[in-house]
């Protein structure tokens, strides 16, 4: 090499492979599912201008941090948003703009499919998922792979915590760069099986649906606007970490589980004092009877005469 090009190596700004880190895409999904969740039940003036302004810029960052499970979990979460809306004014300027964009996202499909170009990068990264065996793809499989088989070894109760998983094969691995590699792997669920077997997956996995289902009751029968709205919420960022999970870390990342934990903290409470859960103190109330309350006397001791 001479040193011209050598000079033109150094010279040339390089593109970095991602803009900020891997669990950070899950906090721009989520924001993107709160914005335009407020949009369609606000319809003020700053929703509109919130939702107009940063919708496409969080969407940027998203395309440039180059995470194609992003848009996998966008895509999921736009779906949930949909069929949680009921019949309503919210739900026709949805379907509206869904109309609109039909013909424009048709248009990007047919002339971006298979193109290098940066701006089909989106549209590549959701062809890739399935049907692309680049090194990203094949690596997960080995690993998947490996995940089960160390689950085969203990299927009630895994290896345990702080153990690795069992490698089949070792050509993709980065233990080299990343000593934690064997034990903090891409699929989190497949790693739960791994380290703590079929009662471990069961044990954790569980609050998803049940959280789930308890802010979809938020979303589909709360009367005010700001219980649907973090009930629909909720139900995205829930479809937005399992995603995660399923595909990158999503256990091991502080984000994604402190975004989870606030929505699991919200569908516990909120069904209850949003009147969508009663419990039997409140049955009795409703019916007439209040809840009995204990004599204030009841436990003092006797006066003496």
């Amino acid at each position: 090499m001479n040193i011209a090009a050598a000079n033109r190596i150094i010279t040339t700004p390089m593109m970095p492979p991602v803009m900020t880190t891997h669990g950070d895409t899950v906090l721009w999904i989520a924001a993107v599912g709160m914005i335009i969740v407020n949009f369609l039940e606000q319809q003020n003036k700053w929703a509109k201008a919130l939702a107009f302004f940063f919708v496409p810029m969080i969407l940027a960052a998203v395309h440039f941090n180059n995470r194609r499970l992003a848009w996998v979990s966008l895509t999921f979460s736009l779906a949930a948003l949909y069929f949680l809306l009921p019949p309503s004014a919210a739900k026709r300027r949805l379907k509206r703009i869904g109309v609109w964009m039909l013909p424009v996202l048709g248009a990007y499909v047919v002339i971006g499919w298979g193109r290098p170009e940066r701006i089909f990068k989106p549209l590549a990264s959701l062809s890739s998922v399935s049907s692309k065996p680049d090194g990203s793809t094949l690596a997960r499989n080995v690993e998947n792979l490996s995940l089960i088989a160390t689950a085969s070894y203990n299927p009630l109760t895994g290896s345990g915590w702080g153990h690795p998983y069992v490698e089949l094969s070792n050509k993709y691995t980065i233990a080299g760069a990343m000593e934690l590699w064997p034990y903090i792997p891409h699929n989190s669920i497949l790693g739960l099986l791994g380290y703590t077997g079929v009662l471990g997956v069961l044990g954790y996995f569980l609050m998803i649906p049940t959280g789930a289902f308890l802010c979809a009751r938020c979303a589909r029968l709360g009367k005010d606007h700001r219980l649907r709205t973090v009930g629909t919420v909720g139900v995205m960022v829930t479809l937005t970490s399992l995603s995660q999970m399923f595909g990158d870390m999503g256990i091991f990342s502080p984000c994604t589980m402190y975004l989870l934990a606030a929505v699991w903290g919200a569908a516990m409470r909120l069904p209850i004092e949003g009147g969508l859960w009663s419990t039997p103190g409140m049955k009795r109330t409703m019916a007439g009877t209040a809840p009995s309350q204990p004599s204030p006397t009841a436990d003092a001791p006797p006066r003496s005469g």
